[in-house]
């Protein structure tokens, strides 16, 4: 005998139990079923990425264990199931926990970081730590590790790296780009970034990248740059960019590009069928930020029970890069806006740079140091700025 139709939510990270909440708080009653491929347990992933100098085992990062939560919100959790298929005519999930059918359906699947082009040999040293399950197997590496390679200079691998150098460890960050955060900063800021971490045991081998890894007892040996320089290093840490988990999505035959576009009330184009966070792509382009999968689930619950008000705000959310050693705020551009950065600070302990359009209204802007931590710093967008101010 078939149960009765529930709403069902595939993934147990940020944007879903966010979603759990807010329907709990707008209907207590309706009948919620989760589905994780893991335990369940929820941590919050931006802790990962700082979470070495705290000394922080997987334990620690558990926010809320599957267990509490579930009973918390009255939500059936079913953890270690994996999606088999999806029949969206029928609204059924079938599962390795059997068959689900569901009322509406909505995919939390999340992100994950990008696998860097290896052969299979290399890919297997490669640790990822941004997710519970992840940071569970490469932390006893970690612990062991007195120097650690990092695949990536973005915004996460310069978390990473400044993590692992506050902890007392040797770093070394790779990058085909020429310089730390190069999509998301000034280049002035990159380089104040750079500098400072520098002082605190992070090399950075930019514009080149790793041609192959062999492992040597229990250390790896990195061939890298077009010279093939080598480097012995005890893990090697990948932070090559997210992508979205859409295996799942793809199961309903739904379009990724890369990740599952949704409208302003996160509805794909598959009746019944909802998508929030990493794996969603609402107006405005996809953004895998914590602020964007929070606002989701807010819009999202609101569409759930009835309330069509509520829209989602495409609008870039500003960013706080957890470089403790050099804290920035950060609010980029968009990709496609023309403009230029403009300095408006560049002190030992204050860097201040605004992006204006060609009509000269701000379009974004980028803090470091005590400034990423004033709010007297944090201008409002659109607006045109007195620049005969500007000091450098």
């Amino acid at each position: 005998m078939m149960p009765s139709r529930t709403l069902c939510i595939i993934g147990t990270g940020v944007a879903a139990i966010a979603l759990m909440q807010e329907l709990r708080r707008r209907d207590t009653d309706t009948p919620i079923t989760a589905i994780a491929m893991d335990a369940g347990h929820y941590s919050y992933r931006p802790n990962f990425s700082a979470a070495m100098a705290r000394k922080l085992s997987p334990t620690d990062l558990i926010t809320e264990a599957a267990e509490v939560w579930s009973k918390r919100l009255e939500i059936e959790l079913h953890a270690f199931a994996g999606i088999l298929g999806i029949d969206v005519e029928a609204r059924i999930l079938r599962t390795t926990k059997g068959l689900i059918a569901y009322q509406d359906l909505v995919l939390a699947t999340g992100s994950r970081t990008r696998m860097p082009e290896f052969g299979i040999d290399a890919r297997s040293a490669i640790l990822f730590a941004d997710n519970l399950p992840g940071y569970s197997d490469a932390y006893p590496t970690l612990q062991a590790a007195s120097h650690v390679a990092i695949v990536g200079a973005g915004l996460v691998g310069c978390e990473f790296a400044d993590d692992l150098a506050r902890s007392g460890r040797r770093v070394t960050v790779f990058d085909p780009a020429p310089r730390p955060m190069a999509r998301l900063i000034p280049e002035q800021l990159s380089h104040r970034l750079a500098t400072t971490l520098s002082t605190h045991g992070v090399q950075w081998e930019m514009g080149t990248s790793i041609q192959n890894i062999e492992k040597i007892g229990s250390r790896r040996l990195v061939t890298f740059g077009s010279t093939e320089k080598f480097l012995q290093v005890d893990a090697i840490l990948s932070a090559a960019g997210l992508i979205p988990n859409t295996a799942i999505a793809e199961l309903a035959g739904l379009e990724c590009l890369p990740a599952v576009p949704v409208d302003a009330h996160m509805a794909t184009s598959c009746p019944n069928i909802y998508a929030i966070g990493d794996v969603a792509q609402p107006p405005g382009g996809w953004r895998p930020f914590v602020a964007g999968a929070q606002q989701g689930a807010k819009v999202l619950a609101a569409r759930l029970t009835g309330d069509r008000n509520v829209h989602f705000d495409g609008t870039p959310k500003p960013i706080s890069v957890k470089t403790r050693l050099f804290p920035m705020r950060l609010l980029p551009p968009g990709v496609n806006v023309p403009g230029q950065w403009h300095i408006v600070v560049d002190r030992f302990d204050d860097f201040v740079a605004h992006f204006f359009d060609k009509q000269g209204h701000l379009q974004a802007y980028a803090l470091g140091g005590n400034a990423a931590k004033n709010p007297d710093h944090w201008p409002p967008l659109g607006e045109p700025i007195n620049r005969e101010s500007y000091h450098a």
